[in-house]
């Protein structure tokens, strides 16, 4: 892009020579922008997702922001300690309170990583803030959405447990939709 812009400035200039100098000002800048915002060669890759930024990191592995190539979707990647058998678990298990896991694999480091659903809406960690205290309807609507989940992940036939249910592990979309992750 920094080429195109190159060759308008030139085409621009011969035939307005008067306005030469603002363009190539404006032209500098939005070079400049451009490159502040490229992202480092070195972000990990994992299929056609390349990572964009941390969006956690603890005892269970580390969670990226991640970008589809093709498509510019927007995932999480979960790559961290759980077993092969546990990701293609949490892939079948469906619930509308419970994050979806759209793909399982393995990355070149033959670590298991989970592609999820981005939940751009935060945690409830984020929404329990002194300054910001919960209705009690809402604080129901977010309780009985938690146990929705909880049950159907404990009533499933791997009878999964969740052993890390904390307000940072509870997460929402960006219509404040209620997931249990982790």
């Amino acid at each position: 892009k920094a080429v195109d812009l190159q060759s308008q400035r030139s085409m621009f200039g011969a035939k307005f020579p008067e306005f030469a100098a603002i363009v190539n000002r404006v032209i500098d800048r939005h070079i400049a922008s451009m490159q502040q915002q490229r992202l480092p060669d070195d972000l990990p890759r994992f299929g056609p997702y390349v990572a964009t930024r941390e969006l956690g990191r603890g005892g269970f592995g580390i969670v990226y922001l991640a970008t589809h190539d093709d498509t510019g979707h927007h995932v999480a990647i979960k790559i961290g300690s759980q077993s092969l058998h546990e990701a293609k678990t949490l892939l079948h298990l469906k619930h509308p309170s419970i994050i979806r896991v759209l793909h399982v694999a393995r990355d070149a480091k033959d670590r298991t990583y989970l592609v999820m659903d981005y939940m751009e809406g935060g945690s409830l960690r984020e929404r329990i803030q002194p300054e910001h205290l919960l209705l009690p309807e809402e604080a129901i609507r977010i309780a009985s959405r938690i146990v929705e989940a909880l049950h159907a992940a404990h009533s499933h036939a791997e009878h999964i447990y969740h052993r890390d249910l904390k307000p940072e592990n509870i997460l929402f979309d960006a219509d404040g939709n209620v997931c249990v992750a982790d």
